[in-house]
């Protein structure tokens, strides 16, 4: 071999020892392997939490995030630091499914690139579990659920309370009159009211139409099996609402005024109503709650309905509220509530969940904080229709009735955390996870 052969062959293998100490030239190692990913859904937050296996041995760049709603993959967060493995995609929205991967780069200066890809993860908070329906013409508006996991249902059409078991299966429906309760239309479609006291008695308020008269106010009790305990008449003009308080007192808001009842029937109160057009009255804990649109909108200082939260039925002091007014004609509309109807109040997670029935959506706040909702008008599994036509009364005093078309929508949540909206003008009620 030449002197210049040896020199080039030494110098070749020098350069080779280099490159290769440098890794440009190392040889390729097995596969990455692809990162362990988990996720846990949480509706109280809105949120999908993610969490993976780090990488060991490799030369990391990146962990990519991607997410996936029914359509391609998106890259929705960036993480540049190993030991960040894990992360949490929030403002989610309610009946809709999410899927999650991550993607895991690695490499050096002058080599390809190299990437690990998870397996896909997937879920949703709030996801519609299943349909009830109900008998032609019962236009569901009210619901309440019992100590024992049955769902209660009172409609616009009908003198009955039609019931249902855990799982759907129709019960014995309880009669409470034998024609449809009077409708009057205010903030909401106002038709019958319902509420369990601790004892599962069924409390029911409503009232009945008169040829030619105003109309007549009732308040009956059921006890758990169905049987009648008391039918009894009210003063007032119409009666809208009717919630069950600490203490099983029994408050019936009239538009006029509002009555506290005690456990036994016996009146403990009455109070005047402010100038607000009350669409539902519940308890969010021991505080008293009301949905509510303002009848004079100079003199109360907000426009947009709210959800106003008191320390006591006198409500002269709101503790705070929940909705927010629109900040220009393009705000997209999170918090803003129109023509709400109906609300449901988990106070163990400092949530309430409204429906929104001039939007056709169900939304959900911690105190005043928009989480999420879901919804859109339409006949669908998860979507509904809250606006329709219906026979309402036009003048209290002649008990004259007129074709208006209205809106309207109840909900309540059972011990598990479910979710049951009455889906008034598609007749049937809708039924989405905790």
């Amino acid at each position: 071999m030449s002197a210049t052969g040896l020199l080039g062959g030494v110098g070749g293998l020098w350069l080779g020892l280099w490159l290769g100490s440098c890794g440009l030239l190392r040889p390729p190692g097995p596969p990455a392997p692809a990162p362990a990913l988990s996720a846990s859904f949480d509706s109280g937050e809105a949120a999908a939490h993610l969490s993976w296996s780090p990488p060991a041995g490799r030369d990391f760049i990146e962990y990519e995030v991607r997410r996936a709603q029914g359509g391609p993959w998106a890259v929705v967060a960036r993480l540049c630091a190993q030991r960040d493995t894990s992360w949490s995609d929030r403002e989610l929205q309610g009946n809709q499914g999410y899927q999650y991967r991550v993607a895991v780069h690695y490499g050096r200066p002058g080599q390809v690139r190299e990437s690990a890809l998870s397996p896909a993860v997937a879920g949703a908070i709030h996801r519609h579990a299943a349909t009830w329906a109900l008998p032609a013409g019962f236009l569901p508006t009210r619901l309440a659920a019992d100590g024992q996991g049955h769902i209660a249902a009172v409609g616009a059409g009908t003198g009955l309370v039609a019931r249902f078991d855990g799982q759907g299966r129709t019960l014995e429906n309880w009669a409470f009159a034998a024609v449809p309760p009077a409708c009057l239309e205010t903030g909401a479609l106002d038709a019958v009211s319902l509420g369990f006291d601790s004892r599962g008695a069924l409390h029911l308020a409503y009232n009945l139409a008169v040829s030619g008269g105003p109309p007549q106010l009732r308040w009956a009790k059921f006890d758990g099996q169905g049987r009648l305990l008391w039918e009894r008449p009210l003063e007032g003009l119409f009666v809208r609402h009717l919630a069950v308080g600490p203490g099983d007192r029994v408050y019936i808001e009239c538009i006029d005024r509002l009555y506290q009842f005690d456990a036994e029937g016996s009146e403990v109160a009455r109070y005047e109503v402010p100038p607000l057009l009350i669409s539902s009255l519940r308890f969010w804990g021991d505080h008293f709650a009301l949905l509510v649109e303002p009848a004079n909108y100079v003199e109360m200082g907000w426009q947009a309905p709210r959800l106003m939260v008191y320390d006591s039925p006198e409500q002269r002091q709101a503790r705070w509220w929940v909705g927010r007014e629109a900040l220009s004609p393009h705000d997209p509309g999170r918090g803003v509530l129109k023509r709400p109807s109906d609300f449901a109040v988990d106070a163990a997670g400092d949530r309430v969940f409204i429906v929104n029935a001039g939007q056709s959506r169900v939304e959900v706040f911690r105190r005043d904080q928009h989480l999420t909702g879901w919804g859109g008008e339409g006949e669908g599994a998860g979507q509904f229709r809250f606006a329709g036509e219906l026979e309402v009364l036009d003048e209290l005093a002649a008990g004259r009735e007129v074709r208006r078309r209205v809106v309207a929508g109840g909900i309540t949540r059972d011990g598990a955390g479910r979710i049951f909206v009455a889906d008034t003008f598609n007749n049937r009620v809708q039924v989405f996870g905790p």
